[in-house]
């Protein structure tokens, strides 16, 4: 068989205040298929907490990856690596890997997980630089979505076919179950709402606590199911009981499992207003389990979601637009119905593992 190195969330052990998209993604792609056809071999770029530690104590860390990751490629002389990365400081040390798999002569893919990427090289030109005479030295840039894939192209200049796009894969099995038995019902009374992810500024939460004023004012009834964590939890629970919105919220921290399944089955729509994004986890397990979802029109995010089709597409920022978009599903359950069936279909038939395992496999076998 052919060793594959991956680098990336491909913990031994999964820490109880670990948590993330890309560590989801990563645990499903080393227990795939891939794992009987390639000799998989890991290296775990994991962050040890979160939030984050301090920036020396990371660099440690990383420094000690750098080592490990120099040992494994001499030692086990891998044919392809790939290397997963997100934020500034994490594509800052992956390029460094990729430097050092190329003076080993090695083929690589490398894929980007988070939007902040492309907002970066935008925003920083030392940043830009060191980015296009680091990442363009990779075999394959693997994408997310289009936005991805043109700023491969138009930034890095790579060619198309080495710039395939992979949407994640996180469609599961438990999750196309909720979205198969889903009932849309025209009778029920509150419209039970779900947001999935980082309690962060920039994943909108207040834009979230804005719109959510807006349709108590407006009479509707609704409840909405934080789930997750960070640095603005505690502002989050202030404002709920600064509003009195108590009845109409909920923080449950971080979910998984038949914890997450429960959420799922019985929540109606799902929010992520996030100011940027890449292809979040967290809105293909919705669409997998059947909610209509209103999200930002960031990312790789409008290349798979059709406005009024298989979602509602909102611009970030903007608390008015986001408690329209909730008002109209609400008040609406024929569109209700049709997102939400449409909204499954497209989940069922774009993001499973079966179908990343056969884009890993092309793309592999390509390199040959």
């Amino acid at each position: 068989k052919k060793k594959i190195l991956l680098v990336g969330a491909f913990p031994k052990y999964q820490s109880g205040g670990i948590f993330g998209g890309q560590l989801t993604a990563c645990k499903l792609l080393a227990e795939s298929e891939l794992r009987n056809k390639y000799h998989l071999l890991f290296i775990d770029s994991t962050s040890i907490s979160i939030p984050p530690p301090h920036f020396l104590i990371r660099g440690i860390f990383a420094l000690f990856r750098l080592f490990k990751f120099t040992f494994k490629v001499r030692i086990t002389n891998p044919e392809v690596i790939i290397i997963f990365f997100a934020g500034f400081s994490s594509t800052l040390e992956k390029s460094i890997m990729l430097i050092i798999g190329k003076l080993f002569n090695k083929k690589i893919m490398i894929f980007p997980r988070a939007g902040a990427l492309i907002s970066h090289y935008h925003k920083n030109i030392i940043f830009n630089l060191y980015v296009k005479k680091t990442l363009s030295l990779a075999n394959k840039f693997l994408c997310q979505g289009k936005n991805f894939q043109d700023f491969a192209i138009s930034q890095l200049n790579f060619k198309k076919t080495d710039c395939p796009i992979i949407p994640n894969w996180t469609a599961t099995d438990s999750f196309l179950e909720l979205g198969i038995n889903k009932k849309v019902s025209c009778e029920k009374e509150i419209t039970n709402l779900v947001f999935i992810g980082w309690i962060e500024e920039f994943k909108g939460i207040y834009e979230i606590i804005r719109a959510s004023l807006i349709l108590k004012e407006r009479g509707k009834k609704f409840h909405i199911y934080f789930c997750g964590d960070g640095n603005g939890m505690k502002d989050l629970e202030k404002l709920i009981k600064k509003y009195g919105m108590d009845k109409f919220a909920t923080l449950l921290g971080w979910i998984d499992g038949r914890d997450k399944i429960n959420i799922l089955k019985n929540a109606d729509i799902f929010i992520l207003p996030s100011w940027n994004e890449g292809l979040p986890n967290s809105m293909i397990e919705a669409m997998s389990s059947g909610l209509a979802c209103i999200v930002s029109d960031v990312g790789a995010i409008p290349s798979f979601i059709k406005h009024e089709e298989n979602g509602l597409l909102i611009k970030p920022k903007s608390p008015d637009e986001l408690a329209s978009s909730i008002m109209k599903l609400i008040d609406d359950k024929i569109l209700l119905k049709k997102i939400s069936r449409n909204s499954f279909d497209f989940a069922m038939k774009n993001f499973t593992i079966k179908k990343a395992e056969e884009i890993f496999e092309r793309e592999i076998e390509s390199l040959s």
